[in-house]
């Protein structure tokens, strides 16, 4: 099925399949302004025109600036709540608005700047050696500034609550406003053109043209939307001002699902996982720097830190504090030159950083198609591991001492074509880096290692095969019988084309032995090729049929194939 929005909305994907149901479904993101759209949907020769309604939305009651206990001084600092408490009193907004409404508990009271300012100061636990560590606030380093810890939240409303920060941009606001969640937003400052440090406003609402609707805590500017911060206003004082939307944190009425950790940092940091990134940094700047919160709920075994580009280029330093939220007061600091990566782990029951090492075992040098452990020269290989890889630095693969051809590098994975004139047998695999030092496993390379693309996760049965038209195959869209299918692979030995290698390769569909009419290198990537196999006209139909592509006696794995 394929979906076509009327100007102004968005779709994700534009085509889908249906499921055994005969249903398909996208995510429709309507234009940001009120009115009527239209979503086209075509299957086959039919079509359907679906009609869409956007509306103004906000959250209902919630509250307004606070007029008391202004003049508290913000945490330790010098400074009074009036003057640097948006962020304190963003959040006690927020947590009364779910208070008044019966989302969160009021075990200390219903939130106000006063009340939520005495607790998160009394945030506070004892180190091993007996000294009192507090991070309700947290302090920028060279600053006296109070930073509200908005992971330190949850102790005040009973751990109900889940701080996540989301991407900096409008759309995303807008959809978690429509869940039903407020959001604090971090504005980077300008006055009269000069930079005038942070500020922060909470989203609460969609205006009719899309704009949106704030709960701003500063009376001197007592803006109602955030087109006005964007656009630049005048302020009662005659100066122009303007903000910048450099972050966003969403309170959610609900206990995390884990406690993770935090980190803060002095420039915007990266944050990733094998399973990917970790959320979006809270920025904003901070004395004559940035100050950025990064939370992440600790759900993979290991991380990496690093700080990001700016313009392309590594800042100059990166300084920042690792906290353990749920072992306190586990923390740690850590400093580098603005290239450095550091890692995040849990070995030890607890989080901690440490400078990045480059890591991997010999299992985890595997065939780049299927995943498993049969490597064979000339094939794509990958390496999963930890510190492999990091912005601004480079990384080297070797195999026995000969530079290996790199596709790909991220921190826990390397892509690499394996030399064509490796020998079978050990091999000493040497990954060296810039920024993490070196490893290197002797791994055990097989003559013939046929794999196929897998589209999917490791065990999935999903390849990478295409019919004769060059759409993938799929129950959805099944092969003809009489036709040809084109399979994606690697792991056959080095190449002797134009007839294409020196063990010929075979093909079973479904159990049976079908021709293979052609062997070429694929355009996709060096060391995958298409392998072109005839479906035969008497063979049995099926929506599953198992593929399986032979070099001698070495098979490679399984996939499913449709046919029709």
């Amino acid at each position: 099925m394929h979906f076509i929005p009327s100007p102004g909305g968005e779709i994700a994907n534009a085509s889908a399949a249906t499921d055994e149901n005969g249903l398909a479904s996208v995510n429709w993101r309507l234009p940001s302004a009120e009115g009527v759209a239209l979503l086209s949907v075509s299957a086959n020769t039919h079509l359907v025109n679906v009609l869409g309604a956007g509306d103004s939305f906000g959250l209902d009651e919630f509250p307004s600036a606070f007029a008391s206990g202004l003049k508290t001084p913000l945490g330790a600092g010098p400074d009074p709540i009036s003057a640097k408490g948006a962020l304190l009193v963003s959040a006690a907004a927020a947590l009364r608005y779910y208070q008044v409404r019966g989302d969160l508990p009021a075990p200390q009271g219903l939130a106000d700047p006063s009340t939520l300012n005495a607790f998160l100061n009394s945030v506070c636990s004892t180190d091993t050696t007996g000294v009192q560590v507090c991070d309700g606030f947290l302090q920028p380093a060279g600053t006296a500034d109070s930073i509200v810890n908005l992971w330190r939240l949850q102790g005040f409303v009973g751990n109900a609550l889940d701080v996540r920060t989301i991407s900096a941009d409008e759309r995303v606001v807008r959809d978690a406003i429509a869940g039903g969640a407020p959001v604090i937003l971090a504005l980077t400052m300008t006055q009269n053109g000069a930079p005038a440090g942070a500020h922060f406003v909470v989203a609460m609402g969609v205006d009719a043209n899309g704009n949106l609707v704030i709960m701003d805590p500063d009376p001197a500017y007592a803006q109602t939307n955030l087109f006005s911060y964007g656009n630049g206003f005048r302020a009662a004082s005659g100066a122009t001002i303007a903000g910048t939307l450099t972050g966003a944190a969403v309170l959610l009425a609900k206990a995390p699902a884990s406690p993770g950790f935090l980190v803060t940092a002095s420039a915007q940091t990266a944050l990733e996982s094998r399973l990917g990134p970790c959320g979006s940094a809270l920025v904003f700047p901070e004395g004559s720097g940035s100050f950025a919160l990064h939370y992440c709920d600790g759900t993979a075994p290991a991380y990496q830190l690093s700080a990001q580009l700016s313009n392309g280029l590594p800042v100059d330093t990166l300084r920042g504090l690792l906290i353990d939220l749920a072992n306190a007061p586990g923390r740690a600091e850590f400093s580098g030159s603005g290239s450095a990566s550091f890692g995040i782990d849990h070995a030890s029951g607890q989080w901690t950083v440490s400078a990045l090492t480059a890591q991997f075992r010999a299992e985890d040098v595997v065939n780049s198609a299927s995943l498993t452990t049969q490597v064979a020269p000339g094939g794509l290989a990958s390496i999963l591991g930890s510190g492999l890889a990091s912005p601004g630095s480079q990384t080297v693969v070797a195999v026995n001492g000969e530079y290996a051809p790199l596709l790909q590098a991220t921190p826990f994975r390397l892509d690499f074509q394996m030399p064509a004139d490796a020998q079978p047998g050990p091999a000493v695999v040497d990954v060296v880096t810039d920024a993490a030092g070196s490893a290197e496993q002797t791994v055990t390379l097989s003559s013939l290692a046929p794999a196929i693309q897998l589209l999917g996760a490791a065990g999935t049965r999903r390849g990478h095969v295409t019919n004769a038209d060059g759409s993938a195959n799929s129950r959805y869209q099944p092969a003809s019988r009489g036709r040809t299918l084109n399979v994606f692979g690697t792991g056959f030995g080095p190449p002797a084309l134009p007839r294409g290698f020196a063990t010929p390769v075979q093909a079973y569909l479904g159990g049976v032995e079908v021709p293979v009419t052609a062997v070429a290198p694929a355009s996709s990537s060096p060391g995958i090729f298409q392998v072109t196999l005839a479906v035969p006209a008497s063979l049995a139909p099926g929506l599953s049929l198992e593929l399986v592509l032979k070099q001698g006696d070495a098979l490679s794995n399984a996939v499913d194939v449709a046919v029709q």
